[in-house]
């Protein structure tokens, strides 16, 4: 692979913190055991609902990246990320942020109509994180919501429907993402 390929990749990777991924993913992942009881998980469905995680994941943060660079530039402690430090450019990681945004999308699709309908208002859920922090206090219980979507999402791929155990799944990882986000505001 070119280094400057390389480069890019992991300059994206870290911008994202591509490794914190794994925070909700247990909780998804759960889910689709938690379905398999019900209905046989196929290899394919396995896959999608992790590409439609990291889809996701990553276009949330990338869009958080993109909102958050003016305020980055100006704080110490953040002004070496990746956008106000001037590795990538505002218009590259918008693109990065819309291929992202598309590769939710699609994997949502290739699931079920229904998580391919629900994938649009989850992704504007997602973004609209970013905002939050400007206007509410609470916007660590709204990321916490958001992100409690990943076990929901990942039942529904499977079922089809919803049921009183994947609800408190999520309730349960609304409160870890929110109480976790809180501690790291911190």
């Amino acid at each position: 692979m070119d280094s400057v390929l390389k480069s890019k990749i992991q300059t994206y990777g870290e911008m994202i913190k591509f490794s914190h991924t794994v925070f909700a993913l247990p909780f998804a992942l759960s889910a689709v055991v938690m379905a398999w009881e019900i209905r046989p998980v196929t290899a394919w469905q396995f896959v999608w609902i992790l590409v439609a995680m990291v889809g996701a994941r990553s276009a949330a943060m990338g869009f958080n990246r993109i909102v958050d660079a003016g305020i980055d530039a100006r704080n110490k402690r953040t002004a070496s990320r990746q956008i106000p430090s001037g590795k990538l450019s505002v218009r590259e990681s918008a693109v990065f942020v819309a291929v992202s945004s598309m590769v939710f999308i699609f994997s949502a699709a290739m699931l079920s109509s229904l998580c391919f309908v629900l994938s649009w208002p989850v992704l504007g859920l997602l973004l609209g994180y970013s905002y939050t922090k400007r206007f509410t206090q609470y916007c660590h219980l709204y990321i916490g919501f958001a992100i409690s979507l990943a076990p929901v999402g990942a039942w529904l791929a499977i079922t089809g429907t919803l049921c009183t155990g994947i609800v408190f799944l999520s309730l349960a990882l609304m409160t870890y993402i929110a109480g976790f986000d809180t501690l790291y505001a911190c």
